[in-house]
């Protein structure tokens, strides 16, 4: 389970992001909203190591 003090540690230590991350609800991956600091908002989704790259890829087409 990804709590939402590992999804902050995870977007300071990868993005440099001083932030809190606020649990979503989502059907199979960890999803956070994102607050930082300085007022930006950000998704950080988080799959679980059996999914389907097809589908994270899919997903990644979408969101951007």
């Amino acid at each position: 389970m990804i709590t939402p003090e590992i999804a902050t540690a995870i977007a300071t230590q990868h993005y440099g992001l001083a932030c809190t991350a606020i649990p979503l609800p989502g059907e199979h991956d960890y999803n956070f909203r994102i607050d930082a600091h300085n007022g930006s908002q950000y998704l950080l989704k988080i799959a679980k190591p059996d999914s389907n790259p097809a589908i994270l890829q899919l997903q990644n087409t979408v969101l951007n």
